[in-house]
């Protein structure tokens, strides 16, 4: 049916106070899929197979709770990995749909 064998995810996050009014949040989560059989079948090659993944996000907050404001750095796919998230066959051809690679940003957000 195309699902993979096994898939798992989790995430921590710690927080803790910075000097009088400032808090700290860190967070980290993951992502597993293993190899996921598609049911179509290519040419004489068999079976498609997507490989399994591992994903790892991260963000770190700087906030200030009492002044309403906050500012994160985070990072999606930090090890850069390359994966599908599926794929098929478009008349006599076979295409996948690539993952996001590694991503980094920031944001600020306040709160009124």
């Amino acid at each position: 049916m195309g699902l993979a064998n096994l898939t798992l995810s989790g995430a921590a996050t710690y927080s803790w106070h910075v000097l009088r009014d400032y808090q700290m949040t860190f967070d980290v989560d993951y992502s597993y899929r293993g190899a996921q059989t598609q049911p179509q079948h290519i040419g004489d090659s068999g079976i498609y197979r997507a490989p399994a993944y591992f994903l790892v996000n991260s963000f770190l907050t700087f906030a200030s709770p009492k002044q309403h404001w906050s500012a994160t750095v985070y990072a999606q796919n930090l090890a850069d990995r390359r994966y599908w998230l599926s794929g098929g066959t478009q008349a006599t051809f076979y295409g996948v749909i690539p993952g996001l690679p590694r991503f980094v940003g920031a944001r600020l957000n306040y709160t009124y």
